[in-house]
């Protein structure tokens, strides 16, 4: 091939395997046919698009179980698994991978009896291209990570991936300090830059937690929960539905969600939010939720009745609670007035309390304990 001085000439290349190393020489030619002597090896590496891997619950897909999927993938890959119960835990590895069920949660369950740990864990720094999508997570017992147990279904430790379109069922933490029977999503850290996963159209359906949060618990972390059904789940202490503590920061929003027969044996039924540091700039927005037949039971200490908040308590708490309805809530302690709806407490820091449907509250619809309260409209 005669090629002109200052001109490129380009080669199609055919047959080579993508992700397995090859060599490259050239040898050039002049005008009279005289060939040049090789050039030095060059080693290229010819990187492949994003790969499908299947799994069978038999184990006759590409890889034999959803994890080997995981390990086998690159980050932007997916594995699509088929029908079936999968008796398992996994970890995606810091991978930004998808896993998804190809026909949903109904058939497609992720169980981990007996397996005493997180049904499905991030804790390398997956982001949000880090999904799973459409399964049953069942069995799980948490992560114990520098504490208690947390977790029982999903464990996300200083992480932000997405998890939709789950049936996170029956996940149980028996200690006294577990968080998040149904997910825990942590930051373990110091300051920002806080995680922000997503969970988003999620059933949270009769997980539990002997500690707090019953559903899910979020630590100092800018979650973000939206579209999800959080329906009888149960705590022995703060949260029902879910718990959200800041004394380290994070700026969670909990939107359109529904909280339904959720229990908390002490504050907040559907949600418990605080305690917030102003100082780290942590705010909660609690917005457009639906909170039906949930109850919290105050069970202070003796000399201590600040409320119970059978809806929402919210405490020491920064942000806003806004347009979200509220029906047929309780809560019970020492007084007659413990916020069936919601109850407010020791607030101190920039709170807004608005355009809240309140009806048919058990423990009167809304208790202000201690604080400042001019917000509320």
């Amino acid at each position: 091939v005669l090629v002109a001085t200052g001109s490129i000439q380009r080669a199609e290349v055919s047959g080579i395997t993508p992700r397995v190393p090859v060599q490259l020489s050239v040898r050039a030619l002049d005008e009279a046919g005289n060939a040049s002597t090789l050039s030095n090896v060059l080693p290229i590496f010819f990187a492949a698009g994003p790969k499908t891997w299947s799994v069978e619950a038999s184990g006759t897909g590409m890889v034999s179980t959803i994890q080997a999927g995981i390990d086998s993938s690159r980050s932007g890959d997916t594995v699509v698994v088929s029908p079936g119960t999968y008796r398992e835990c996994i970890d995606f590895g810091g991978k930004d991978v998808v896993v998804r069920s190809q026909i949903g949660p109904s058939r497609t369950i992720l169980d981990a009896t007996g397996l005493g740990r997180s049904v499905v864990t991030f804790t390398t720094g997956e982001s949000r291209g880090a999904v799973i999508d459409g399964f049953t997570i069942t069995g799980g017992a948490g992560t114990s990570d520098s504490g208690p147990a947390g977790g029982g279904g999903v464990y996300c430790r200083d992480a932000s991936p997405i998890v939709k379109g789950n049936w996170i069922v029956s996940n149980h933490l028996g200690n006294t300090s577990g968080t998040g029977g149904g997910a825990f999503l942590v930051h373990r850290a110091s300051g920002p830059p806080y995680p922000s996963p997503l969970f988003e159209n999620n059933t949270f359906f009769d997980n539990s937690a002997d500690g707090n949060g019953g559903g899910i618990g979020i630590f100092n972390c800018s979650a973000e929960l939206r579209g999800n059904l959080f329906k009888m789940n149960r705590t022995g202490h703060d949260g029902g539905g879910a718990w959200v503590y800041l004394n380290g920061g994070g700026n969670p929003e909990i939107s359109n969600n529904i909280f339904e027969g959720n229990v908390a044996g002490d504050h907040g039924g559907g949600i418990e939010a605080g305690p917030a540091s102003g100082l780290l700039g942590a705010t909660v927005a609690i917005t457009g939720n639906l909170f039906v037949g949930n109850s919290a039971q105050g069970n202070d200490s003796p000399d201590l009745d600040t409320g119970t908040g059978g809806g929402i308590s919210a405490r020491v708490v920064a942000g806003k609670i806004s347009h979200n309805t509220l029906f047929r809530n309780s809560g019970t302690g020492r007084s007659g007035c413990t916020g069936g709806g919601i109850l407010i407490a020791d607030v101190s820091l920039p709170l807004e309390i608005s355009y809240n449907l309140v009806v048919e509250s058990s423990g009167c619809g809304i208790c202000c304990y201690r604080g400042q309260f001019e917000n509320i409209k």
